[in-house]
């Protein structure tokens, strides 16, 4: 699953409204099939898509902002795809899987 939803964070950003509305739908469903103590294991992956989506490296270890939102998150069904795996991981997170 973890190689499905990596995939999947590289379109995080389109444009197309009908894609964006595919991407949401598949992230809850992945989201919802797997255990809530397993969800923390997502959430470096999609941090660092998301730092790779907004942020530019320059030399000497400095970072420029690249894009001044992700699509994704213009919307509040595309940020209520994230917010229960963030959620689940500060809950059930610490727990043994």
């Amino acid at each position: 699953m973890y190689s499905y939803l990596e995939n999947i964070l590289d379109y995080i950003n389109t444009e197309d409204e009908a894609l964006l509305t595919l991407i949401i739908s598949f992230l809850n469903s992945l989201f919802s099939k797997v255990s809530k103590e397993t969800h923390f294991l997502f959430v470096s992956l999609i941090r660092s898509s998301i730092e790779k989506l907004s942020m530019r490296k320059l030399p000497g270890n400095k970072f420029v902002l690249a894009q001044q939102s992700i699509s994704l998150f213009n919307t509040d069904k595309g940020i209520q795809s994230f917010i229960i795996v963030v959620m689940n991981s500060i809950m059930y997170g610490s727990q043994s899987v």
